[in-house]
C-alpha cells in the first residue's frame, strides 16, 4: 500500500522583544499555510506536522537536525519569505534564520532562483530574469517600500547597476517556487510568499480560490505575479475584498 504524501509546515518566528525566549506558538504566516494546505489536502496530501525554525543563540554553530522523519514522498511548505540574505541586510522586519542543516538544504534548493532575497530587495537569478517579457524586464530586481504595504519603490532589469523609480507605486510582487530536488531522497519543497504578512496571506488566499492551477505540483515551477493593491477595509470579516484586486502573472516557467 502506497502511503499518502505528507506536507510539513516550515515555520519561522516573529521577532522577540528584548531578546526574550521565543515560545513555540510565536510563529508567522500560519494562516497563509492554512490557505494553501486546504487545497493540497484536496490533492491527497495529509498534514505531517510543524517544523520549528528557532533562531540560534549568538555565536552558536549550525544545528544538525534529524530529518529521517521526512521522506522523498513528502512536501515541505514555506509560506514566509525565505530569509536567504537577511543577515547581510539592514533595516527592520528581518527574519531570523535557524541555521539548521534542514534549513540549509531548503535554502540550497531555493538559491538558484533568487539571487537576493530580503525584506527590501528581491532579485531573480539571471536565468529567470532573462525569461521575463520585455515589457516587465525591469522587474528582475525590485526594491520594496519598508513600511506598511510592501509596494514597489524602484526596480531594474538584469545587469543594470542603477534602479529606476517605480512607475506603479501601488503594486507589489508575489512569488511561488517549487524547485527540483537536488537529491532523489530529498522531500519536495514549495515556497509561496509576498513581501509582507498581509500580502503573503492575500497571495495564499488567491492561490486557493482563484489560481489553484498554480499549485499543481507535478513538475518544478517558478511563478512570479504582480498584485495591484488597494486599501484593506477596516475589520473585514474575510478576504473576499481581494477577489477584485488585479493580478498579472509576469513569469510562470518550468525549472
Amino acid at each position: 500500500m502506497i502511503e499518502k504524501p505528507r506536507l510539513f509546515r516550515f515555520g519561522y518566528f516573529m521577532p522577540s522583544k528584548n531578546d526574550r525566549q521565543l515560545r513555540p506558538h510565536q510563529l508567522r504566516d500560519a494562516d497563509a499555510f492554512n490557505e494553501i494546505s486546504a487545497l493540497l489536502n484536496q490533492k491527497g496530501y495529509t498534514y505531517g506536522g510543524l517544523i520549528l525554525n528557532f533562531p540560534p543563540k549568538k555565536g552558536a554553530r549550525p544545528r544538525r537536525v534529524d530529518t529521517s522523519f521526512v521522506t522523498s514522498n513528502d512536501l515541505i511548505v514555506l509560506t514566509t519569505r525565505p530569509p536567504l540574505d537577511d543577515e547581510k541586510a539592514k533595516g527592520k522586519k528581518l527574519i531570523s534564520r535557524s541555521h539548521t542543516t534542514l534549513e540549509n538544504k531548503v535554502f540550497a534548493a531555493l538559491r538558484p532562483y533568487l539571487r537576493s532575497c530580503t525584506r527590501l530587495i528581491v532579485e531573480l537569478s539571471p536565468r529567470l530574469a532573462e525569461q521575463l517579457p520585455v515589457a516587465v524586464a525591469n522587474r528582475a530586481c525590485i526594491e520594496f517600500k519598508g513600511g506598511y504595504g510592501a509596494t514597489y519603490k524602484s526596480y531594474s532589469s538584469h545587469g543594470l547597476l542603477s534602479m529606476q523609480k517605480a512607475g506603479f507605486p501601488s503594486r507589489t510582487a508575489m512569488y511561488l517556487v517549487h524547485p527540483p530536488k537536488r537529491h532523489k531522497d530529498d522531500p519536495d519543497i514549495l515556497c509561496a510568499f509576498g513581501m509582507g504578512g498581509t500580502e503573503t496571506l492575500i497571495w495564499a488566499y488567491l492561490l486557493r480560490t482563484k489560481f489553484p492551477d498554480k499549485l499543481t505540483l507535478d513538475a518544478p515551477r517558478f511563478v512570479m505575479a504582480e498584485l495591484t493593491t488597494h486599501r484593506v477595509p477596516l475589520a473585514p470579516i474575510d478576504f473576499s475584498f481581494a477577489d477584485t484586486w488585479q493580478v498579472e502573472f509576469l513569469l510562470d516557467v518550468p525549472l
